[in-house]
């Protein structure tokens, strides 16, 4: 039975806030809702694959100087960490056997509200819960503790232990905030940060420890970097800490608050750390001097909002590497925090290039389309079952983001406007082709949400955290809740090839209402959480927390609410639907369909469609077979119209998820084509020629749009009776794909058109 060190408690009849901060923002300080103006021109990059015309659209909202607004959620400083003196005792029953754990995998219950206190003589609120796992060992950082398993699930001799008491070489100040711990996965090496600030006389310290060996109860080597800095004339610290790896620095990103008065200080910062395995810290090798000035580059911060003059500040968020990156390229700083131009969202990039030998930064936006309803002010609370008092959803902020093989994944929380989830808080990921530092190198593939009411009506989702797992596909925990259930926490799997998203799999529930507030407004729930792939299989590790039993009052005895931390390992997460093909070919005046799927879950039904006038139009709806094993799927429609047509295969998901397959194109021949006879060439340079063929004298109308629908030349012709032959000269046009609409009378014919260049 795993043991843990019982340390006096104090008695105090009032409340005790530390002065580190940590947690989400204070509602006292509600979010800024900012806004940037950015050149034409960048943005334009940043939509060019949400709009098939993007100028239009940005024409339609640029400002009179002939630039964007985009808005955003200036970032605020953390509220403080708050613990409350542990004023009863604490009982045996307290701390072992008090909730069980998951019945599959290896499941692990760690530390929760009351036993941490044990450590620290405090109760903390919120978790914070952060982890990592190795070939042999699990680790995992809480408030103001450290604890370690095997993978098997026994403790680990030393652990848990207190981090102030873990850093003590380096002379905390306080009991520090905002922990991670990373697995090194390039040097086999454990990675523990926290922070630590003082007010008067002015301090904020990042700490870094490094394990000499995979070893976490052998060696360690700690690293003290002073983070305080005058900037705009004001003497400022830093918080909220983003941390990754890749196979030659280590990256913490913050944000920069005034010691005065907790004011931003319009600075978002990456500490660029020497891994120095030859020599510098890895080797063992510590500063006793911990101004980065004097460090000789071992540790380096910089802005890259002012090295790249672009951008917006706040909420970056590292991306953690596996495998080598692009060449020169350390790493992706990710960041969403709400960004918008007032109908569509955004993330912004930027990219590090040669990061220890001369770092440079290069920045860029990439679209999400409309999908956030960017209330700005920070997320709606959640309700609970049995509680009045809603759970804190915290913000927009980006949470975590993973890279490996041209991968890059993120998450954060947002609010959709519509949908069956409608103003509730939902997590959101999003995937990227990612291999290289510009923005050419970079492209949205995937992104959605992880929709609550797949679990049950009415639940949220937030506080996710997201990973890569060895096949390529992301994993995703996080927590929900609703006014009928308990805070829970769940774990998806999502596809990388498709974005799909999996069932929602329990990690544990919850299992009482979570109030605890310490006198103050917010119930806090958490910042983070993490979840991590193992670095010997493709199993994952996911590091959450839930609602635990009452007990351990506080604030008069009005307040019991108490989380527990869970670690789950994954060995068999269900895919979503895996479509392997979708074929469609002509047949005569017939249309033949044929698809088949490796597998489906959660699957609706799928939906033909076929494009008319930019619309597409639902033809056959077909219900899934929901198996493990290949499912085959065919169709014919019969005496279909003459001339091309578009089809492609909706998939709805039983949450209202949507999925389309790859547009497929058709051609039927056909004895009744109808006016439209023929158009050439097709890719087609300056001139077009049409064939129209009328059974009598009449006007027709012929018209060129975008693939958006907009017009953009109309010309009106009288045919004769049989053949006519019409010549466009089209050579204004960009080479692209626009849309030839043929009208006469009630009749309408369309013909996608390709201009070559």
């Amino acid at each position: 039975m795993k043991t843990f060190r019982l340390i006096p408690l104090l008695i105090c009849p009032y409340f005790v806030f530390s002065q580190t901060p940590s947690g989400h923002i204070d509602s006292s300080q509600p979010l800024a809702r900012l806004s940037k103006e950015i050149s034409l021109e960048k943005y334009l990059e940043a939509i060019s694959d949400i709009y098939d015309d993007p100028l239009a659209f940005a024409n339609s909202i640029k400002n009179e100087n002939g630039t964007v607004t985009l808005y955003y959620d200036a970032p605020r400083p953390k509220t403080k960490k708050k613990k409350f003196p542990a004023s009863i005792p604490l009982s045996p029953d307290l701390l072992f056997g008090e909730f069980s754990p998951p019945p599959s995998g290896t499941s692990i219950s760690g530390l929760n509200f009351t036993t941490e206190a044990a450590l620290s003589g405090f109760y903390h609120i919120p978790p914070d819960v952060h982890g990592g796992a190795s070939s042999s060992h699990l680790g995992y950082v809480v408030n103001t503790s450290i604890d370690f398993y095997t993978k098997g699930g026994s403790g680990v001799t030393g652990y848990p232990d207190e981090l102030e008491a873990f850093f003590s070489s380096l002379n905390p100040q306080t009991d520090t905030f905002d922990p991670k711990i990373i697995w090194d996965e390039y040097e086999n090496r454990w990675v523990v940060i926290t922070l630590d600030r003082v007010v008067s006389p002015d301090v904020s310290k990042v700490y870094v420890a490094v394990s000499a060996t995979a070893d976490p109860t052998g060696s360690w080597y700690f690293q003290s970097i002073d983070a305080s800095q005058t900037l705009g004339g004001n003497d400022c610290w830093f918080d909220y800490p983003g941390f990754a790896v890749d196979e030659e620095a280590i990256y913490i990103t913050g944000n920069y608050f005034r010691f005065s008065d907790n004011g931003s200080c319009n600075s978002s910062q990456v500490l660029i750390i020497d891994k120095g395995v030859s020599g510098g810290l890895y080797a063992g090798t510590v500063l006793a001097n911990d101004d980065p000035a004097s460090s000789g580059g071992a540790f380096l911060f910089y802005d890259p909002k002012v090295e790249t003059s672009a951008g917006l500040g706040g909420g970056l968020q590292p991306a953690h590497g596996f495998g080598t990156m692009p060449t020169s390229l350390g790493t992706y700083l990710v960041s969403y925090s709400g960004i918008s131009d007032g109908t569509n969202e955004f993330i912004q990039f930027y990219t590090i290039t040669n990061p220890l030998s001369s770092p440079s930064f290069t920045h860029f936006y990439k679209g999400l389309g409309d999908i956030d309803d960017n209330i700005g002010g920070g997320l709606s609370d959640i309700p609970q079952s049995g509680s009045s008092v809603d759970i804190e959803a915290n913000d927009r902020r980006t949470l975590n983001a993973q890279w490996a093989n041209n991968a890059l994944w993120l998450c954060f929380s947002m609010e959709p406007a519509s949908g069956t989830n409608a103003n509730q808080v939902s997590a959101y990921y999003v995937k990227a082709t990612a291999n290289g530092s510009t923005s050419g190198s970079v492209s949205i593939d995937h992104h959605g949400q992880l929709d609550g009411e797949s679990i049950a009506a009415g639940t949220e989702t937030w506080n996710p955290a997201i990973c890569i797992d060895n096949s390529g596909d992301a994993a995703m925990v996080y927590s929900a809740c609703s006014a009928n259930t308990f805070a829970s926490s769940y774990v998806s799997l999502i596809s990388g090839s498709t974005g799909s998203v999996g069932p929602a799999n329990l990690l544990q529930a919850g299992a009482a209402a979570y109030e605890r507030t310490f006198g103050g407004s917010d119930n806090r729930w958490g910042d983070y959480a993490s979840i991590v792939r193992d670095p010997s299989d493709n199993d994952i590790w996911a590091f959450s927390q839930a609602a635990i039993s009452q007990g351990s009052p506080t604030g008069g005895g009005s307040e019991d609410g108490r989380w527990g931390v869970f670690i789950e390992e994954f060995t068999a997460l269900v895919l979503p639907v895996e479509l392997v093909s979708f074929d469609v070919w002509s047949e005569d005046d017939d249309v033949q369909f044929k698809w088949s799927s490796a597998s489906e879950y959660n699957c609706s039904f799928y939906e033909l469609e076929y494009e008319e006038a930019g619309i597409w139009v639902p033809i056959e709806r077909f219900s899934c077979e929901n198996t493990n094993t290949l499912s085959n799927y065919s169709f014919t429609l019969e005496d279909w119209k003459a001339g091309s047509t578009r089809f492609r295969l909706k998939q709805v998901d039983y949450d209202q998820s949507l999925f389309y397959s790859t547009v497929r194109e058709v051609f039927i021949e056909g004895k009744n084509k109808g006016l439209l006879q023929l158009v050439q060439p097709n890719p087609f340079s300056d001139e077009l020629t049409i064939m129209l063929d009328s059974e009598w004298v009449r006007d027709v109308t012929i018209d060129v749009l975008s693939s958006s629908g907009i017009r953009l030349l109309s010309e009106k012709v009288r045919t004769s009776e049989g053949l006519s032959e019409k010549l466009l000269n089209l050579s204004g046009l960009k080479a692209g794909t626009y849309l030839l609409r043929i009208t006469a009378d009630n009749e309408v014919n369309y013909k996608r058109i390709i201009k070559a260049h």
